[in-house]
């Protein structure tokens, strides 16, 4: 039994130990008995300069962990390979140009989009509808002033090189791609509308959501961006890919390596398939508790 004197010392001592920083917005710790804790931080992969101020924020979390790791490998996409393979799989494989593989009126929505990109939009033509889609969306991001240089992942990455940090990945380009490439062409050709019907004002509103920390705002513009059934390419790059991720965690967890784990956001919050959801239901504690979940 310890001293009355004692234990009046011990508390006292621990009232003056510093309390560990609030996490900040997006991030969370996942934790489970006989493992390593995993913090999770929800991030967009395009920024601008307007977040910067706030990355430091997340150096206490990235201090804290033993590795960092990715969607992808760093540089996997815009590598040769990366490249190469985007183009085998995002070019239509029965040589059908895309305007005859999709409706009139969103053909007719592109030449409109690409009306001063005449060359890009001949390009396309060859393209999948899938690829066509996430070019549209590069477009509209890049034209809104995000950039992956203003990125968190790129300022943790950086830090991490610096210091000499291992950095990993969830999963190979080849799978993330495939998600894609793979789905019905009417999935594709969804995809492809609800990227042409983004509002102008989107990009920037979903950036200033996530550096506000305000979670419903966030998940409303994420919902408004899919105003066609997107049923399908959700299956494939949400839940797929989380179930996926979630087996890495497990073994990162349990080989005791107090991983920072960098995802787009809305893996973190999806409704049904969400990672914080998934980390629950595998008995993990999150830290803090998210709302609704």
């Amino acid at each position: 039994m310890i001293p009355v004197a004692m234990a009046s010392a011990t508390v006292a001592a621990e009232d003056h130990l510093p309390p560990k920083p609030a996490l900040p917005p997006w991030t969370w710790e996942a934790s489970k008995p006989g493992q390593a804790p995993i913090w999770l931080v929800g991030v967009l992969h395009l920024g601008t300069k307007l977040d910067e101020p706030f990355f430091p924020s997340y150096l206490d979390v990235y201090h804290r962990a033993s590795s960092v790791y990715l969607e992808l490998y760093p540089g996997a996409d815009s590598s040769f390979d990366g490249q190469r393979l985007v183009g085998m799989l995002g070019r239509s494989r029965d040589r059908m140009p895309l305007r005859t593989r999709i409706p009139r009126e969103t053909w007719r929505e592109l030449k409109i989009a690409f009306s001063s990109r005449p060359d890009d939009l001949q390009n396309l033509d060859t393209s999948d509808p899938w690829l066509a889609a996430l070019v549209v969306t590069e477009m509209c991001y890049a034209e809104a002033g995000l950039d992956a240089h203003y990125s968190l992942e790129e300022f943790i990455l950086d830090q991490a090189s610096e210091d000499h940090k291992p950095v990993g990945c969830l999963e190979t380009q080849a799978q993330e791609v495939s998600a894609l490439a793979d789905a019905p062409l009417s999935a594709q050709v969804n995809m492809l509308e609800a990227a042409i019907k983004q509002p102008t004002g989107a990009p920037l509103a979903l950036d200033e959501a996530w550096r506000a920390g305000k979670t419903s705002t966030l998940i409303a513009l994420l919902a408004t961006g899919k105003s066609v059934d997107l049923r399908e390419i959700d299956a494939r790059v949400i839940e797929q890919r989380n179930l996926r991720w979630m087996k890495e965690i497990n073994n990162l967890s349990s080989r005791g390596q107090q991983a920072l784990l960098l995802v787009g956001v809305e893996h973190l919050v999806d409704a049904k398939f969400g990672l914080l959801r998934l980390l629950k239901q595998n008995g993990y504690t999150l830290n803090p508790e998210p709302p609704g979940i």
